[in-house]
């Protein structure tokens, strides 16, 4: 079965997606601070890959509502995952 190249291409990007947000989960479970635990670093690392998205996105001049998954919809989604694990780490 074929896909078509826009499947292929919102397929690479939710593969990059998933290897990025493992790497910032490590990354919170090494530095566990003694303030907010593992979320407030998380949070700072979901905002920060949400910045170099939208970076990456403006870089490569790619369009706004593309019939595929971009850098813009993964910076999104940091975003919304960083908002959430702040939220976590207040409570």
């Amino acid at each position: 079965m074929r896909l078509s190249p826009s499947a292929n291409a919102s397929l690479r990007v939710l593969g990059r997606f998933a290897l990025r947000l493992g790497c910032i989960t490590i990354l919170s479970i090494i530095y566990y601070g003694p303030q907010g635990g593992t979320w407030r670093p998380f949070s700072h690392l979901a905002f920060l890959t949400a910045i170099c998205c939208v970076f990456a996105a403006a870089v490569t001049r790619e369009p706004r509502f593309a019939g595929r998954l971009t850098n813009r919809d993964e910076a999104a989604a940091y975003a919304i995952i960083g908002l959430v694990a702040r939220a976590a780490s207040l409570g």
